[in-house]
């Protein structure tokens, strides 16, 4: 194989990996007899990074308590920013469904492993 087909090969292959920045997706719960149905948009990794920076900032935070409320404030923030509609108020929701919320918003934007380890094990075959 050539160099230039090998470079796009990878390029292709990244393709699969690239996050949709700035498109928006639904995000669903099910409640079992019920569904919650949230669209969301994907953030770009500088808009992650700003907030990670502005809340997730070690120099800030002096104890464990500074950490929960850090990581409290990046969580309402994050939803805020992510969920288009409904609006949500995270710190109203009962905990199990601000969890699988949270876990939806971090698979959407690529932390949550399993669409990337989906998309490793359709590539690998």
């Amino acid at each position: 194989m050539s160099e230039q087909n090998e470079y796009e090969k990878t390029a292709q292959i990244l393709q699969k990996f690239y996050l949709p920045v700035g498109e928006e997706r639904d995000i669903e719960i099910d409640l079992g007899d019920e569904k919650l149905v949230f669209r969301a948009r994907v953030l770009s990794s500088a808009e992650m990074a700003k907030l990670r920076r502005k809340y997730l900032n070690l120099d800030n935070v002096k104890t464990v308590e500074d950490v929960a409320e850090a990581n409290e404030q990046f969580n309402s923030e994050l939803v805020e920013k992510v969920i288009i509609e409904p609006k949500v108020d995270i710190d109203k929701l009962p905990e199990p469904i601000r969890e699988v919320l949270l876990e939806e918003i971090y698979n959407l934007h690529g932390y949550g492993g399993e669409e990337m380890k989906t998309l490793l094990e359709k590539n690998s075959e």
